[in-house]
């Protein structure tokens, strides 16, 4: 943007300039414009005529750039005119203003006008509801709208069913987001919300396995067959969804006994007992370690591993209780899990050190025990 001045005096220049001169002095700036850029003409009307854009004033010196719109940078003499005026660019920008359709009225470079008439694809726009009315839209029209309309209302349609909006015949058969499915009596129209009246559920077949071989021998959905089965499996009950088996919920069942690998100790004539349950990626865990009377160890990190063939899959804690037969006390600590085994500290922060007093001197009859649910690789 340029400014203009309808009162700019007539100047001169007090000073000589050559053809690339970027400053000029004048015999006065009265009236001109108070913010730059604006236009000056030099020697205007004759043949050494030259535009310059003002870009700052100091005074009466001005900072310009030479050979504007069109014109061509020259030497000019002491006395040549100074003139504030308009040019041809002060009437062609405008026109071509109002030709363009991009990159106009402080839009970013490359964006568009939108328009009334002309047809134009929009995008990067946010069309608010109680501002505006959308109508007559084909539904042909719309990428997406039956997955859209199955996930507002939470049921997502079997294959071989048509989501009619709102609307179910009797047999659509969908699944709700907690796995359950359910078949419509009749015809109806849905607000929005599951309605038990309007459905019947859909028994699914559960098979008793003791092999992930045979649980994968069992039918699996397809986006074509939507074959829905549950199993018995490994203390837990699961489903095959299609993209694979989840675990939908734990059977119970008694915990899966181990004995922990030791670190930094010898055991000698003390116990370790350990016992856990995995499902899927969640390993529930407990582990006492006891000592004797004959168990050694050096001073360093006590570690103890987790199940075979089992690791971390980030860094993760549990609590840990340690009793001294000694004080009778009970003590309290953390264990921070790494790869396939755990690291112990106690209250004070310090490493537990076999031998080394920390938090006491472990003998005879001292227990530690830790517990807890952790997420593996």
């Amino acid at each position: 943007m340029r400014y203009y001045s309808s009162i700019a005096q007539l100047a001169a220049l007090t000073t000589a300039v050559d053809s690339s001169a970027t400053t000029m002095i004048v015999s006065t700036v009265a009236g001109w414009p108070l913010t730059c850029p604006f236009t000056v003409v030099v020697d205007d009307s004759t043949l050494s005529e030259e535009i310059v854009t003002v870009t700052a004033v100091a005074g009466t010196t001005l900072t310009v750039v030479r050979a504007q719109d069109g014109s061509a940078g020259v030497s000019h003499s002491v006395g040549a005119t100074v003139r504030h005026m308009v040019t041809a660019r002060d009437l062609r920008e405008p026109q071509e203003h109002m030709d363009r359709s991009a990159e106009v009225h402080g839009l970013d470079y490359m964006s568009d006008v939108v328009g009334t008439n002309a047809i134009q694809a929009l995008s990067n726009k946010t069309i608010h509801g109680d501002q505006n009315t959308i109508d007559e839209i084909d539904q042909a029209s719309v990428i997406n709208l039956l997955t859209d309309l199955g996930n507002l209302y939470g049921y997502t349609k079997l294959a071989g069913n048509t989501l009619r909006a709102t609307s179910y015949n009797a047999g659509d058969v969908i699944v709700r987001p907690d796995g359950t499915l359910w078949k419509a009596k009749v015809y109806f129209i849905c607000d929005g919300t599951f309605n038990v009246a309007n459905w019947d559920p859909v028994a699914v077949p559960i098979f008793p396995v003791t092999t992930q071989a045979a649980r994968d021998a069992l039918p699996a959905g397809t986006a074509t067959k939507p074959t829905y089965a549950d199993c018995l499996y490994d203390n837990t009950l699961q489903r095959n969804v299609g993209s694979g088996w989840v675990v939908i919920a734990r059977t119970g069942g008694a915990w899966t006994p181990y004995t922990p690998a030791l670190g930094s100790i010898t055991l000698g004539n003390g116990a370790v007992v350990g016992a856990y349950q995995l499902v899927g990626k969640t390993l529930d865990f407990s582990v006492t370690l006891t000592f004797g009377s004959t168990t050694t160890g050096t001073i360093g990190s006590l570690t103890i591993g987790l199940p075979a063939g089992l690791t971390v899959a980030r860094a993760q804690t549990a609590p840990v209780w340690m009793f001294h037969v000694a004080n009778g006390f009970d003590y309290i600590g953390v264990a921070r899990f790494s790869g396939g085994a755990f690291y112990i500290a106690n209250n004070a922060g310090f490493t537990v050190s076999i031998g080394g007093g920390s938090p006491f001197a472990w003998g005879n009859g001292d227990t530690l025990a830790v517990s807890g649910r952790i997420e593996v690789a």
